[in-house]
């Protein structure tokens, strides 16, 4: 790892720098997109931006809980 988060207690740093990283993943994922790509639905599909948005509601939600 890259070292303790600041302001995270020990026990919670391994799911800190899980979110930190799958932050880092999905930008770099997006990079470079444009805002048409993001929104296109291939064949119907979900888009990237769907998917996105989802990610994020969703863990706002289940770190609510």
């Amino acid at each position: 790892m890259r070292g303790p988060l600041p302001g995270v207690p020990a026990l919670l740093q391994p799911a800190a720098h899980a979110l930190v990283m799958a932050g880092e993943d999905v930008t770099a994922a997006v990079a470079g997109l444009t805002p048409d790509q993001v929104w296109a639905r291939p064949g119907g599909a979900a888009s990237v931006g769907f998917h996105v948005a989802h990610l994020s509601g969703s863990t706002e939600r289940l770190l609510t809980y």
